[in-house]
């Protein structure tokens, strides 16, 4: 049996797809996949069945689609599929048996492979089970790390499958998957770095020329922002053409071109066009060095934020802040004081492999208020979350968290805002910007609204409903641990914090 859970659910038995009509059941299903061979607690797969509220009937209603699933379902290698313990329920499926897991270890067998002709065979059919956004029906606070992380772990398998088509020789099947992924995310400019490479090493200098103008039309239109470092530095080389080749394998043929001798001049008149122009951008786009400095602040550019009510620089964890832990995180993480230190003038907040991360608040809390805080985040281990928020201290008051920045995937290019309305599911926004370098985050709120800015600019603005609780919050800044099959280490660097009154 295989429980296809990336896209619409789909269940096939020895190539028959198992009928699975009704919504409920299928919620109920999903949430029990996503936490496979583990029990999952009667709340969760109610708060999965029924999002916006249970009925009272709720748990009969469990136990009659549960009844349902294992009548469908059948048995699981003699043993049953469901299982069932005081509060909770279990479903029990090898891990060639659930799609998400068997994409998991074709895309590990995949990096580990010698051969490159098999990475490509293990790759593809990893990446062939891939229909669409992974447990789709579900709730997202249920699946969301998991989304997030399926989600990335198959960015990264479509760039090592572009990178051993090019070691097999098939340039030109490595050259059309980079150029479908731009396509997805025309803002990820690590893809174009590799587009711009192979089209480059393989004779095709023009078109990398012209790959570069494309991202760097998106990146401005969309987000403002000039092309980072990696991706100048490989548009410098081309103009140079001192690309070395990216692997060994030779270019495949190329067919002649029978040119017409009219049109020749106005084609090299075209390509000298090109090239001085992209001579420009290069020479006059470079960014900074640095980071934004203090002028970029919200509280110094007519925002009218008076004096720091409390501060906290980046050589000390000064009073009026804690270094929390051992605390339970998420994913069976842990928060612990260890990881959070002060290096080098700076906070660092860190992320360990073993799902240790770092966790630091304000003592204070209020229902409205102001923070802003300097902040770099290198590239690191997707299984990390850094996030930054305004965290309601009573557990019955969490629905209303505010996260005013965190960075999903390891490469740390995406900003995203989230309000987490009690009852009401979750509002969010994201934006492409380069973590890794500094940044100065800000965040306004009160009982009516929420407002964002990055680097002195306005980039997210929310009002907040009647059925929104003016609770009291606190300034956090935190690494989530989210799992993963490969951990590694990440970290958050803080150089100062400012709290201010409203």
């Amino acid at each position: 049996m295989l429980f296809r859970t990336m896209g619409v659910l789909e269940v096939t038995d020895s190539a028959e797809v198992v009928a699975l009509s009704a919504e409920k059941p299928r919620r109920l299903l999903l949430l029990l996949l996503l936490r496979a061979n583990r029990w999952v607690p009667d709340a969760e797969l109610t708060d999965a069945v029924w999002p916006d509220g249970a009925p009272a009937s709720a748990a009969g209603n469990i136990k009659s689609y549960v009844s349902q699933l294992r009548g469908v379902l059948g048995p699981a290698d003699g043993a049953n599929r469901i299982d069932r313990q005081p509060g909770a329920y279990r479903l029990n499926a090898r891990r060639d048996e659930i799609d998400a897991i068997l994409f998991e270890d074709l895309v590990d067998r995949g990096r580990t492979a010698q051969d490159p002709g098999h990475t490509v065979k293990l790759l593809t059919d990893a990446l062939d089970l891939w229909r669409g956004t992974p447990y789709e029906q579900l709730d997202v606070h249920q699946a969301k790390p998991e989304v997030t992380r399926l989600t990335e772990l198959r960015w990264a398998a479509r760039h090592m499958l572009a990178d051993a088509l090019i070691d097999i020789g098939d340039r030109s099947a490595a050259i059309a998957l980079l150029r479908a992924m731009t396509v997805d995310d025309p803002l990820r400019e690590q893809t174009w770095h590799s587009l711009m490479t192979v089209l480059h090493s393989s004779g095709r200098r023009a078109e990398a020329l012209a790959a570069y103008q494309e991202v760097r039309r998106a990146l401005v239109d969309d987000l403002g922002i000039e092309p980072g470092a990696e991706l100048r530095d490989v548009h410098e080389k081309v103009l140079r053409d001192d690309v070395a080749p990216v692997h060994t394998a030779p270019p495949a043929p190329v067919e002649p071109v029978v040119r017409r001798p009219g049109r020749q001049w106005a084609i090299a008149a075209l390509a000298l066009v090109l090239v001085l122009l992209a001579y420009v951008v290069a020479t006059e786009a470079t960014p900074p060095d640095s980071a934004p400095s203090d002028s970029t602040a919200v509280s110094h550019i007519g925002h009218s934020w008076g004096q720091p009510s409390t501060e906290l620089a980046g050589d000390r964890i000064t009073s009026g802040w804690v270094v929390n832990g051992p605390w339970p995180s998420h994913a069976g993480g842990h928060y612990v004081p260890g990881n959070v230190t002060t290096r080098d003038g700076n906070v660092v907040i860190s992320g360990s492999p073993n799902g240790d991360t770092g966790h630091l608040w304000q003592t204070d809390d209020a229902v409205s208020g102001r923070v802003e805080a300097r902040v770099r985040i290198p590239p690191g281990c997707a299984c990390h979350r850094p996030a930054f928020s305004l965290w309601s201290v009573t557990e019955e008051q969490r629905a209303g968290e505010i996260v005013f920045l965190e960075a999903p995937g390891g490469d740390r290019q995406t900003a995203r805002f989230a309000i987490h309305h009690p009852g009401r599911g979750s509002q969010t926004e994201t934006k492409r910007v380069d973590l890794t370098w500094w940044n100065i985050v800000a965040v306004e709120w009160a009982p009516d609204h929420v407002t964002g800015f990055l680097n002195g600019e306005r980039w997210f603005h929310a009002q907040r409903g009647p059925g929104d609780k003016a609770v009291a919050l606190r300034p956090t800044f935190k690494i989530d641990w989210l799992g993963g099959t490969r951990p590694s280490s990440s970290t958050v660097e803080v150089d100062w914090i400012r709290v201010y009154d409203r």
